[in-house]
């Protein structure tokens, strides 16, 4: 019996929803014209009782309510569509509706601006209103609808050959994959193997000249902790080179480079006194 009282109040509450139904309701239409002159147009079944005529320098209003079931709802799509009675070939203009969260819609159309896309008609049209919400859609023809000539322009004429289009010699399309290298004179190039060479062959004779009489011995502990600082010193300039700004370089760069300059003047003195016990010269 519960479950038999659980169906009944589940298709209860099915029931209405299974009723509601996308529709309008209040529709309303008027044409002003330019003296200020209301007529109101009946719609009935969706449809007005006759063909609207806006004349020049007039104003068109079409106000509706959009409901389903017995409320207002904001559909997901909602468009007025004006299809061209005269010209089957083109495309109906579709225009696209404001609806505000009571589901009231207005339409508004002044003949002394009105869409470019309405201006290139004939101003005989057929007027037909879209709604659509999820799975649920409404769809009427609302009637006749005329756009005085005054408002209208004329149809830009299809291009084709001869009337916009035209055919020209165009440039030639080249490509380049790569410049060639420049060749660098031979007298520049043995210079230049020459300046980079010769320090290191200094620093070769150098060596080959102290190096009989050299005596390698172990030095200070704090010449290992100078060489430490000065490696540290050089990683955070090649640091700064590779992706620091140079305020960023500067805060770091000037306590290291205060450690460094402490800690060698130490080393250089312990290495001084290891000299003078050594007999070395002061």
């Amino acid at each position: 019996m519960r479950g038999l009282f659980r169906a009944v109040a589940l298709a209860a509450t099915l029931i209405p929803s299974a009723l509601a139904k996308l529709d309008i309701k209040g529709a309303r239409a008027v044409a002003t014209d330019n003296k200020g002159t209301d007529k109101s147009y009946a719609i009935e079944d969706g449809k007005w009782a006759e063909p609207v005529v806006v004349s020049p320098a007039g104003t068109f209003k079409l106000t509706f309510t959009v409901t389903d079931g017995d409320s207002g709802v904001v559909p997901q799509q909602a468009y007025i569509v004006f299809r061209d009675t005269r010209d089957d070939e083109s495309a109906p203009v579709t225009l696209q509706l404001g609806v505000k969260p009571t589901g009231k819609t207005t339409y508004y159309i002044d003949t002394a601006k009105i869409p470019q896309a309405l201006a290139h008609t004939s101003g005989v049209l057929e007027a037909s209103l879209v709604l659509s919400n999820g799975a649920e859609g409404y769809k009427t023809t609302l009637g006749g609808f005329s756009l005085p000539e005054s408002s209208l322009s004329e149809k830009p004429a299809d291009r084709t050959l001869g009337n916009g289009i035209h055919f020209t010699p165009q440039p030639e399309i080249t490509h380049t994959f790569r410049e060639d290298e420049k060749e660098i004179p031979a007298i520049k190039s043995i210079l230049g193997a020459f300046a980079v060479i010769t320090p290191w062959m200094t620093l070769v004779a150098l060596i080959g000249a102290v190096w009989p009489n050299l005596q390698l011995k172990k030095p200070p502990t704090m010449m290992y902790a100078w060489f430490v600082c000065l490696v540290a010193l050089e990683a955070l300039i090649l640091r700064y080179w590779i992706g620091l700004r140079l305020y960023q370089l500067l805060p770091p760069f000037i306590v290291l480079g205060a450690i460094t300059a402490y800690v060698g003047t130490i080393a250089l003195r312990a290495a001084r006194v290891e000299r003078l016990k050594d007999g070395g010269t002061p």
